[in-house]
């Protein structure tokens, strides 16, 4: 057996025994190499080695190991049944073990029910020591109380409560506590004179701690000991809800007391700025400067005070809700107020505009506010912006509630547009030989109804007062121009009425902006557009002077175009689309504008009529005047000149064109001068039946009817050119040899004219023949029949 066979038992063995490190493997061969102390031999030595005390060597090794494992192998057995004693012994120990567990878990579940059973049986009698406690330290405090009461009774003061008061924050807390508890008590014991006195005397000591403590505040916030302030104010809260201390705070604050500052908000509004306000031409007016300061320095001020307020303060949103309140009443409505006044004073269009820009400035404001103390965490329940909310509708609820806000618009609307139409309405009342039938009677008298009865009054005062400031020897100054239709005075008039309902918009109740638009509606309908453009067509539709006809009123009409076109546009894009799309508001609108534009159209139609009834007048004057003989001329004086009255025709008739393309729109100008042109057209082909025509007064004719034709197709309507075709067809009848008419009338474009009617102007032939004519529309009629076959 190899020794490297043994156990880790055997090993342990045989090193203890020494035998290992007598014998080791490498001793043994170095044994059996070197036999003893003998060097090692060559190959020649091996040869006579002898083996024999080798081999007794080896045989006693095997004999002491065989010896070593049979005394390992008993150590062995001796070991395996120790370890069998052992394990028996620890099973026996782990069961007792296991018995003894169980008999502890039992034992300590026992104990907690027992422990149950007795929490359960002192639970009630621990609240019961609670309360005892608690009637202890109340009864504690009541001795303590009623003896400072008795002290204040006998000796109208408490030492006690004034070392407890020099006995620094803690010391004055419980002071305070016991003081605000001496006033209920003695506000409820006041039988006697004594009692009534300690009452007295207690409550001076209760005013002393509370002034000593606003001192100290005070003495603290300018010392800007934040940690003074919030002990000051902590005790102060817990003696009388702080209400004291914050109105301190607050009243003691710059932004109330500087007296620079307070100079400025009351300082009167700068009067440049109210004319600015007042001018209707100035279509961006600035706001009063101080105002808008202050709202800027009421953010800044909020958002550092709200930091200090935060540290101090128990109950920072009560604080911030009493200085908000007085920055509002105090500074923002005192000054709006003051500024309003002064611009009402002004003018209504001042005040209106004013109310319009204050209010968008305080609700710029309080959006600000809102939007920090939200990124403060500050207004968890909305205390704050109800506040702030409030606070704004104080200010403008007055100037905005009940319609009132309304009512100065429209009267500064109706005031603006008075102004605009002042010189117009004077010039024309004083063209009028009846007062009251003019047209100031008539504006005041379509503005006096119900709806409109503070225009009508107003207009009436502004006529009143224009007499009252206009004597005998200073008239108005009025010109011409001034009863004159004019686009920039109707473009005013919807400026201002645009900037109105951009006011109603922001500042009128959403349910009233339907009335409010109606109503402005009827103001644009009844002052500009029935007393201005219906008056100024009214004026146009007169009777003219034959000899010296103008067309100077044709502007009127080209103008009223213009202005009945920006009304539609305002009325369309901008009064419409505010109405109640399926209300009775927007179809009163419409139908009130489409009747205004119908009145309109047939006052200009009628323009046109007397226009175009003057200028046939005038044509059958110029053609009146044509001479007999100016086509029998004599045979030895030929002329190839028109006659006199054809370029005075000519000269008037370009001259109604030239006024029409000045003063019309190009469609209108299209209808009146194809009107002109029938008109003497018909009034031509009457003219060439009134006279004898010769051959070579044929062509005088033709020469004159050719100047006619030109001009007309000058004016460039197609139908118009088409229709005086016939005008010139006829003449060449009076130009032409006899011999060729039979042609021109069978052939030519007369062809389709009705023999009877070329009858008429044949006859007017120096060379008529009657039997020859006849014979010749004999002819005409019967191949015209044939043709009907």
């Amino acid at each position: 057996m190899s020794i490297y066979a043994l156990d880790d038992s055997t090993r342990q063995l045989l090193q203890e025994e020494n035998f290992l490190g007598r014998f080791s493997p490498k001793d043994l061969v170095e044994q059996l190499s070197h036999n003893g102390d003998a060097p090692p031999a060559n190959e020649s030595t091996l040869e006579s080695l002898d083996p024999k005390p080798y081999i007794r060597t080896f045989e006693a090794a095997l004999n002491e190991l065989k010896r070593l494992r049979e005394q390992v192998s008993s150590r062995e057995n001796d070991v395996a049944g120790d370890v069998d004693q052992a394990e028996l012994t620890h099973s026996r120990i782990v069961l007792n073990l296991q018995k003894s567990v169980q008999s502890t878990v039992s034992e300590y579940t026992d104990m907690e029910q027992l422990m149950a059973e007795v929490s359960k049986q002192t639970s009630s009698l621990g609240d019961k020591m609670d309360r005892i406690s608690g009637q202890h330290q109340k009864a504690i405090a009541s001795h303590f109380l009623i003896n400072c009461y008795l002290s204040f009774v006998k000796k109208s003061s408490c030492l006690e409560l004034e070392r407890m008061w020099k006995d620094g924050p803690s010391g004055q807390r419980k002071c305070a506590t016991y003081v605000r508890q001496l006033l209920i008590l003695s506000s409820k014991i006041d039988t006697v004179e004594a009692c009534r006195r300690a009452q007295s005397d207690i409550e001076k000591f209760a005013e002393k701690i509370e002034k000593d403590l606003l001192d100290v505040f005070d003495q603290a916030y300018r010392n800007a000991d934040m940690l003074m302030m919030k002990d000051s104010a902590d005790v102060l809260t817990d003696f009388n809800g702080g209400t004291n201390v914050i109105m301190a705070f607050v009243n003691q604050h710059d932004f109330f007391i500087a007296q620079d500052k307070v100079v400025a908000a009351n300082s009167e509004p700068d009067e440049a700025v109210l004319k600015e306000l007042a001018d209707p031409n100035n279509s961006d007016p600035q706001f009063d400067h101080v105002t808008e300061e202050l709202c800027s320095e009421v953010v800044s001020v909020v958002n550092t005070e709200t930091e200090i307020i935060k540290r101090v303060f128990k109950e920072p949103v009560v604080v911030l809700q009493v200085f908000l309140q007085r920055v509002f009443a105090q500074r923002i409505q005192q000054r709006i107020e003051l500024f309003l006044s002064s611009a009402e004073a002004m003018s209504t269009l001042a005040y209106v505009r004013s109310l319009h820009l204050a209010y968008n400035v305080v609700s710029s404001l309080v959006k600000k506010l809102k939007d920090f103390f939200s990124s403060e965490n500050l207004d968890t329940h909305d205390s704050l912006a109800a506040l702030l909310d409030q606070n704004f509708a104080d200010i403008f609820i007055p100037h905005i509630d009940k319609n009132r806000y309304f009512e100065s618009e429209k009267k500064s609307l109706s005031e603006l547009i008075s102004a605009a139409l002042w010189k117009f309405a004077e010039f024309h009342e004083k063209k009028s030989s009846h007062k009251e039938g003019g047209l100031l009677g008539r504006i005041t008298h379509s503005l006096d109804n119900e709806d409109n009865k503070g225009i009508g009054n107003f207009m009436r005062n502004f006529r009143d007062r224009n007499e009252r400031h206009s004597t005998p020897d200073s008239p108005v100054p009025l010109e011409p121009e001034d009863g004159e239709i004019k686009i920039d005075v109707v473009q005013m008039c919807l400026k201002c009425l645009a900037e109105s309902i951009q006011r109603v918009l922001e500042l009128a109740h959403q349910n009233e902006i339907n009335d409010c638009v109606v109503s402005l509606h009827d103001l644009l309908i009844e002052s500009v557009g029935k007393s201005y453009i219906e008056t100024g067509l009214d004026d146009a539709i007169v009777s003219r002077d034959m000899k010296t006809i103008s067309f100077v009123h044709l502007k009127t009409i080209r103008r009223v175009l213009t202005a009945i076109r920006l009304m539609s546009v305002v009325i369309n894009s901008v009064i419409v689309p505010l109405t109640d799309s399926h209300g009775q508001g927007r179809r009163y609108i419409v139908m009130q504008t489409n009747n205004f534009f119908t009145k309109c159209e047939e006052k200009i139609n009628s323009i046109l009529q007397v226009t175009l009834d003057i200028v046939s007048a005038r044509v059958t004057v110029l053609l009146s005047k044509q001479k007999k003989r100016d086509f029998l001329p004599k045979e030895d004086t030929p002329t190839h000149q028109p006659t006199s009255t054809c370029l005075e025709l000519i000269s008037f008739l370009t001259e109604v064109h030239d006024a029409g393309a000045i003063f019309l729109i190009e469609q209108t100008l299209k209808q009146f001068l194809f009107h002109v042109g029938i008109e003497f057209r018909d009034a031509l082909l009457e003219h060439l039946k009134k006279f004898t025509v010769s051959v070579a007064g044929g062509s005088i004719l033709s020469m004159d009817m050719a100047n006619y034709t030109k001009m007309v197709n000058s004016w460039g309507i197609s139908e118009l050119s088409e229709a005086f075709v016939i005008v010139n067809d006829l003449a060449g009848i009076f130009a032409a040899e006899l011999a060729m008419v039979n042609s021109l009338v069978k052939e030519g474009p007369l062809s389709k004219t009705k023999p009877f009617i070329l009858k008429e102007y044949l006859s007017k032939r120096s060379d008529y023949q009657g039997g020859t004519v006849n014979k010749m529309f004999a002819a005409t009629n019967k191949i015209q029949a044939l043709g009907m076959m």
